[in-house]
């Protein structure tokens, strides 16, 4: 039981209260399609028409990296991202890392989607945010990700618009627990014989009382990640680093090594990916190559979690190999 005086009681329902009317339709805009981008990849094989079932990872795509990499910049050989797109095509992304004058940390880079005989469908170039726009193929999907994520205003305004609603959903979720006077009595209370506004007072305090947990835990993620990289990583690069971005990220996700620029042909991927499939059990979602070409090269391969009754960890698993030359030995 929480006890307050009466005129903080009424500052919490005027809070509660105007924090949900104001920012409650736009915050269920983001709940729901949030609700739908959990199925995003379904809804897309479905809205695409997709029918192929062999993943592009499954098939030797060593070859056609190489020759891709062969027509490509030198300059943008720093780093690789390889995925499926499409009916199971593939994507890759030859890129560098580049601050912008404003300060913002963008990857720059030519953009390739390939399809299954190896054939290179769409070439772009620009930023990843330039080239990764929707396509025809995942257009459903791609709309109910991005409604959720930033509800479709450009960056970094639309990740701050989705942190303050998440926030402002915390402050709903949070005085509504300091309202609640009587909190486990109001979880059973559904008083059906009494008049209908004391009976839909009643179905709104059941429902808001058993959902606190879990809009509270919805609210405080949702600020994090919006926040995380428009405000976060910006303050702690400017605070430790003089807003050097790319500095912070070697700090914090340890530092290559010592470079070794010698030429290596990378005819070793299809070996890397298949290595990977056969140890994890799991297709690759996500492949990145670092230094390509080089002798100093690394892959790292992303996979969905394995099954609860298999896995310890619900993180990704990784398998990075190092130097890709000496796998190809």
């Amino acid at each position: 039981m929480i006890h307050l005086a009466k005129n903080e009681t009424k500052l919490m329902v005027a809070v509660h209260g105007w924090s949900g009317i104001l920012l409650g339709l736009v915050l269920y805009a983001v709940i729901l399609t949030g609700t739908a981008a959990v199925f995003a990849e379904e809804i897309g094989i479905w809205s695409g028409g997709h029918v192929s079932t062999v993943s592009a990872f499954e098939r030797p795509i060593g070859p056609t990296v190489e020759a891709l990499g062969a027509q490509t910049p030198k300059k943008y050989h720093e780093g690789v991202d390889l995925f499926e797109v499409g009916d199971h095509e593939l994507g890759a992304f030859f890129h560098r890392h580049e601050t912008e004058p404003d300060g913002a940390f963008v990857s720059r880079g030519i953009y390739y989607q390939v399809d299954r005989d190896g054939r290179v469908v769409d070439r772009q170039a620009g930023t990843g945010e330039e080239v990764f726009g929707p396509r025809n193929d995942d257009a459903l999907s791609h709309f109910l990700v991005d409604t959720h994520v930033r509800l479709h205003v450009p960056n970094p305004w639309g990740l701050l618009l989705t942190g303050i609603l998440g926030l402002a959903m915390l402050v709903a979720a949070i005085s509504g627990l300091m309202i609640h006077r009587h909190l486990f009595k109001d979880i059973f209370t559904l008083r059906r014989k009494a008049n209908p506004v004391l009976f839909n007072r009643d179905r709104h305090s059941v429902a808001g009382t058993w959902s606190l947990p879990f809009a509270f835990i919805l609210a405080f993620t949702g600020s994090f990640f919006s926040f995380f990289g428009t405000v976060g990583v910006p303050i702690v690069a400017m605070a430790a680093f003089g807003g050097d971005v790319q500095a912070l990220n070697e700090t914090v996700f340890g530092n290559p090594g010592k470079a070794d620029p010698r030429p290596v042909a990378t005819s070793g991927l299809d070996r890397v990916t298949s290595d990977a499939i056969r140890r994890t059990g799991e297709i690759p979602t996500f492949v990145t190559v670092e230094n390509f070409a080089r002798a100093d090269a690394k892959i790292t391969t992303f996979h969905p979690p394995k099954t609860a009754a298999s896995c310890q960890s619900a993180c990704s698993i990784m398998v990075r190999t190092v130097a890709l030359n000496r796998s190809s030995r």
